[in-house]
């Protein structure tokens, strides 16, 4: 499965979020039988969210802090954290969120 981002307006931890409400709202207003689809990419999103250390990536892929041309996509992976992040023709898995003490 793969989700795009569009990040000509919003970084790419913002635009995930607005993707997140969008699918929550076609989940509640779809019929039974599209409700798996939208619970695997609702849940894809929402661990992509939990997980990631938003200011590294941006830092280290600046294309992911919005305002260009590129389109990011979250890739379902069975790796580790459940995901992939593709932009610019690299594949890679985003750090994770360090546990606060």
């Amino acid at each position: 499965m793969e989700i795009l981002l569009n990040l000509s307006r919003h970084c790419i931890e913002t635009q995930a979020k607005k993707v997140y409400e969008q699918e929550l709202g076609r989940y509640f207003k779809a019929g039974p039988e599209n409700r798996p689809l939208l619970e695997e990419r609702i849940g894809l999103l929402k661990n992509f969210l939990e997980k990631v250390d938003f200011g590294d990536l941006r830092s280290r892929h600046p294309a992911l802090s919005g305002g260009s041309q590129q389109t990011a996509a979250l890739v379902a992976d069975s790796g580790k954290s459940g995901f992939l992040v593709k932009v610019a023709g690299l594949d890679f898995t985003p750090l994770e969120k360090k546990a606060r003490l």
